[in-house]
């Protein structure tokens, strides 16, 4: 259990419930509360993982949402966890962690061979470099991807549990730290309510070390009174273990709550990750800063880390990253991690700082504690194999070369405000050339900025200014200025300072070795490699190096290329602009987005009450919409089309029953249902009759063909809409929406009632003595119920509706029934009909009887730009009345006579079916894909005709009767076929009659 970076009794970790878990396949121990990266560098684990492009050895550089290189898969019994930075996730008992992207391991990787052939893989040599022999890419393509990128998925069951919740609030503060407590004490003493997010588990985690921090007591002491204070009011919430991913218009916020670590340790059945929506009247961002990297050779070996990263694993988590130690940097604020290592005995073996000058007070403690000094130095390169261990550096002046050895080096470039969540949010971003950073430009409708966010880096200022931002974004003329207790101790002053910094010596390096993008491999070389291909914007820039395009967005890196493409092109940052970031602001899983709709809960599946009935009778289903729909019934020695064949004769010459539950049914009732039926359909319902159907067309406001079904009147004022069944919930919606919106006015309820009746439909010339038989007390006669029209009847005290509607072309009785009565009646149909040769069809019955008689299937024989018209149903739209889409009819366009128009085929080869989908080319045309006239939308053979036929959409299809046309399909396939009207059976219409 000897964890050797360990230091005893420091840090926010339990000691008293040790954690063993695994790395590589290798036996490690940590403690609860540890991350994978403290626990890591614990037991002295540097190197973690290898690069994505060239295989380098990589250790942590970071302890933040930035962490570039740390990229691991990890299992936690049935959990996985991919591409996640082990900066990102806590330890947990019988966690399995691997490294990506080497092989056969970590230590030895062969894909690191790939550095020797480097030259052929410069920026864009996708595109120049593996163009020849062209026969060889498959070759190439495959070498590429196994040797380059992330992780990949290694179950297919995603076992996380997910779920959403929304929150409105006053105020969403980002972050917990100094800053964000100062406000929020503001904002809670006038009365707002706060929810606080801190993507530790903790909150305030940079305050771990609070007597380094404070110049005197009183700071100390106020500053505890007032986190007190804040952290216990009533009025704020705070969401620990949550990161913000997106800041949206209006103030619309989503954070994604992290508990499956937790979880794992408590042994706890709740939801993993939590998808946050918030909805806020203001949004505070206190998300702190982004330490940067220095430039040099070498500078991505493990063993090199952010200076503020190792304060916060010794304070954070009582770990050590290494015993020889030298800071490399040209801030002030980097000198803080020195003090805190000398604190607990860790030598300092040197500080390197590229400015001449730095702060009296920091140079005075260092010499007091013999730290030696080293100004206006910069370093050339690192040396090291799988840990640095040595490094070079050259006086700027002078030139003149010293060694050094290290097993870690602090560096830090300055910092830049984490501005993401502005820049997500619409906000645009200026140059401080006081801080060497962009920093946000506030407007009334942006997120408020604090802290380091707004680059204030210093400490005593941030506190005192985010004090007083409060007070000034808020209505001050409501608040008794007398009941506010200020902040008395804190200065609005700021000691920070910064030399801009890019390598003097860079004629001295290797700059294919200087990384600017340690997650992309991008270096220095890269960069000036696309400027002197023209490269010399930045989006531009970005997209052909890749820099910035990796997991962790470039958090690290962007602002520093930034500044080098500036000094390369003898510009200013201000004029080469800043990285538009793009949310989400850390990778977040997918799971996370659908919340509970996910597997088997992403779409549900609807059954109809018959449902068992059909499985045991060997249905193969398909899938419409979120039904379960019988395709047809397969029997013994048949196939498909043998059975399929054999349900049509059984529908044209006796009688089939299809399940025609899954039919929508909206019912509307109200007195003013005719107005509303007038403006939703096409056609006139004015002096429709009780007892009557109507079959209509329904469009969207631009006269397209929407959803079609048949309209019943049951009552006055009473209707039964009937919608196809993949499109009801979309009616609904569409219904529902001109109501609440346009409409308002119409006193009307709608109710969706599909689930409530099961129809089954009867079909056939002997469907009349077979309903007969069921309801002996109904007149089925052609006088007493005529077509297009409907009874309500009751057997055995169940209420029935009969509608004499078809969609077979034959005589057809639909019967609805209570869904809880469906298998009864659908048993009592087989039974009664069972010497009249009955037999169950399915839907690819349904599709050749339907087609034979030329009824259109929405989304089939219509793609959402088909009108009334191109289907030849003119007659249906009413000149006398208005309708949804009526005015778009009227358009110049919807009359060309280059629309195409729903036709027949007939194939000159009766038994060849034509593919759906297959071009219609005029015979005449030399150029297969040029003069394209149409397309075929539905294509059977049919049993009754003995023939195969088909519709089509054809330019001018009206005036193309007779005439001949090249049919080739997606296989380039040829045949030719007659255009004819799209009415192939019973034309008069007289047998469903």
């Amino acid at each position: 259990m000897k964890q050797i970076n360990r230091i005893e009794n420091k840090g926010l970790i339990d000691r008293s419930k040790p954690i063993e878990f695994y790395f590589n396949d290798k036996k490690l121990y940590g403690f609860q509360g540890d991350t994978l990266a403290s626990a890591l560098l614990a037991n002295r684990i540097s190197l973690i993982s290898r690069s994505i492009q060239y295989h380098r050895p990589r250790g942590l550089f970071t302890n933040n949402l930035g962490e570039p290189n740390s990229i691991i898969h990890v299992n936690i019994d049935d959990k996985e966890f991919i591409n996640v930075s082990a900066t990102d996730i806590y330890l947990a008992e019988n966690m399995n962690i691997k490294s990506i992207n080497s092989w056969p391991s970590l230590e030895f990787d062969l894909y690191a061979l790939k550095r020797v052939f480097s030259k052929f893989f410069q920026p864009g040599f996708i595109y120049k470099t593996f163009m020849w022999p062209r026969f060889l890419w498959d070759v190439y393509e495959k070498f590429i991807r196994k040797t380059k990128g992330f992780d990949e998925l290694k179950s297919d069951f995603d076992s996380l549990r997910y779920e959403k919740k929304h929150l409105n609030t006053d105020i969403l503060i980002i972050g917990s730290g100094p800053s964000a407590i100062s406000f929020a004490y503001s904002a809670l003493q006038l009365g707002y309510k706060i929810l606080m997010v801190e993507q530790d588990s903790v909150a305030s985690p940079t305050m771990l070390n609070i007597n380094n921090i404070f110049n005197n007591n009183d700071q100390k002491d106020e500053y505890i009174k007032i986190n007190k204070y804040v952290l216990k009011h009533p009025n704020i919430k705070i969401l620990l273990n949550t990161k913000v991913s997106s800041i949206n218009e209006h103030n619309f916020s989503t954070l994604i709550q992290n508990s499956a670590i937790i979880n794992s340790l408590n042994k706890t059945y709740s939801p993993d990750q939590i998808l946050w929506k918030i909805r806020s009247k203001k949004i505070v961002v206190a998300a702190g800063y982004i330490e940067r990297p220095m430039l040099f050779e070498n500078n991505d070996l493990p063993g090199i880390m952010s200076a503020n990263s190792i304060s916060t694993y010794l304070e954070r988590f009582g770990v050590i990253a290494g015993d020889d130690v030298v800071l490399y940097t040209n801030n002030d604020y980097s000198y803080q991690m020195v003090f805190d290592l000398l604190e607990y005995g860790i030598n300092v073996n040197a500080v390197i700082d590229v400015r001449k000058n730095i702060n009296e007070i920091i140079l005075k403690r260092l010499q007091e504690n013999n730290v030696k000094i080293i100004l206006e130095h910069e370093i050339i390169k690192a040396f090291g194999n799988k840990h640095i261990n040595q490094i070079n550096i050259s006086s700027i002046e002078t030139k003149k070369e010293i060694k050094i050895k290290c097993n870690l080096l602090a560096v830090s470039n300055g910092f830049s405000p984490i501005n993401q969540f502005h820049v997500q949010s619409g906000g645009t971003l200026k140059y401080s050339d006081n801080l060497d950073c962009f920093i946000p430009i506030e407007t009334e409708f942006s997120p408020i900025h604090i802290g380091a966010s707004a680059g204030i880096f210093d400490f005593q200022k941030s506190i005192k200014y985010s004090y007083l931002k409060a007070l000034k974004i808020f209505d001050m003329q409501k608040v008794d200025l007398s009941k506010l207790i200020p902040i008395k101790h804190f200065e609005n002053t700021d000691n920070y300072t910064i030399s801009k910094f890019i390598p003097s010596n860079i004629n001295k390096m290797n700059t294919k070795n200087v990384f600017v993008d340690y997650q992309s491999d991008t270096s220095l070389f890269d960069i000036n490699y696309a400027v002197k291909e023209g490269f010399v914007f930045l989006d531009h820039l970005r997209r052909y190096t890749l820099f910035g395009t990796g997991i962790d967005q470039g958090k690290q890196s962007n602002d520093n290329i930034i500044f080098l493409l500036a000094d390369i092109l003898k510009l200013s940052p201000e004029q080469i602009g800043h990285i538009k970031s793009r949310p989400p602001f850390s990778s977040i899983n997918f799971g996370a987005i659908s919340g509970r709709n996910n597997n088997s809960f992403f779409d549900p599946v609807r059954i109809t009450s018959i449902h068992n009935w059909h499985k045991q009778k060997n249905a193969i289903f398909e899938n419409v919409g979120q039904w379960k729909r019988p395709l047809y019934y397969a029997k013994f020695n048949q196939n498909m089309e043998e059975s399929v064949n054999q349900e049509c004769l059984a529908v044209r010459n006796s009688v089939g029953v299809i399940d025609a539950s899954t039919l929508g049914k909206i019912e509307l009732v109200g007195p003013d249902s005719v107005d509303f039926l007038n403006m939703v359909y096409p056609n006139k319902f004015t002096k429709m009759k009780t007892g009557k159907c109507k079959y209509s067309l329904m469009l969207n406001d631009e006269g397209m063909i929407f959803d079609d079904g048949v309209i019943a009147k049951l009552d006055e004022n009473h209707y039964l809409l009937h919608t196809t069944s993949s499109g009801a919930t979309a009616v609904l919606d569409w219904l529902e929406q001109w109501l609440q919106t346009e409409w308002h006015n119409f006193n009307v309820t709608l109710r969706s009632v599909t689930d409530q009746w099961t129809t089954i439909s009867i079909n056939g010339p002997k469907s009349r003595i077979l309903a007969s038989r069921i309801f002996s007390k109904v007149d089925f006669s052609n006088d007493a119920f005529p077509f297009m029209s409907f009874k309500e009847t009751t057997f055995d005290n169940i209420p029935v509706r009969i509608f004499r509607v078809s969609f077979s072309g034959e005589l057809c009785y639909e019967i609805n029934v209570p869904s809880n009565y469906g298998q009864y009646f659908w048993n009592k149909t087989f039974e009664l009909g069972r010497d009249l040769s009955i037999l169950p069809y399915g839907t690819e019955a349904m599709h050749i009887l339907r087609a034979e008689k030329g009824y259109i299937i929405v989304g089939q024989d219509t793609d959402g730009s088909v009108t009334p018209i191109d289907i030849g149903a003119v007659k249906m739209l009413s000149k006398s009345k208005d309708f949804l889409g009526k005015r778009s009819l009227n358009r110049k366009n919807f009359h060309d006579e280059e629309r195409k128009q729903l036709v027949g085929l007939l194939p000159e080869d009766s038994e060849k079916i034509i593919k759906d989908g297959a071009h219609i080319i005029n015979p005449e045309s030399q150029n297969p894909t040029g003069n394209i006239l149409g397309h075929v939308t539905s294509s059977y053979f049919s049993p009754i005709l003995k023939k195969s036929f088909a519709l089509a959409l054809v330019k001018n299809g009206f005036s193309m009767m007779d005439q001949k046309v090249l049919i080739i399909d997606m296989n380039l396939n040829r045949s030719f076929a007659k255009v004819t009207k799209p009415i192939f059976y019973d034309e008069e219409g007289l047998k469903q009659k």
